[in-house]
């Protein structure tokens, strides 16, 4: 199944698990399968690196690209983006800024 949504054979799910006792990373994983599965042209990815430590997150960006690799456009929210990750980044919330640069900020 996970050779077959195009993540590869070395991704760190195990079929024969329960879904209470996957991880919150294996649980992400599990969903990016299934999300494939309908062949979508686009997924969408909610907090997708809570509950996980360094290597974890360098597994889901990796995931994630490859899912790009296949033409399939991915959005997701996270907690860290990874310096190394090519990515559109867009914070959301109050801009921090300099004293100085806030006279000529515009608010959008």
């Amino acid at each position: 199944m996970i050779a077959g949504a195009g993540l590869g054979t070395d991704v760190p799910l195990d079929p024969a698990s329960r879904g209470r006792d996957l991880t919150p990373v294996q649980r992400q994983i599990l969903g990016l399968v299934l999300a494939t599965l309908a062949g979508p042209g686009l997924i969408l990815a909610d907090d997708i690196d809570a509950g996980a430590d360094g290597a974890d997150r360098a597994l889901l960006w990796d995931l994630l690209g490859r899912l790009t690799d296949r033409g399939i456009a991915v959005v997701v929210t996270a907690r860290e983006v990874e310096p190394h990750s090519p990515s559109i980044v867009h914070r959301l919330g109050p801009r921090v800024t300099a004293a100085a640069d806030q006279d000529t900020e515009v608010n959008r």
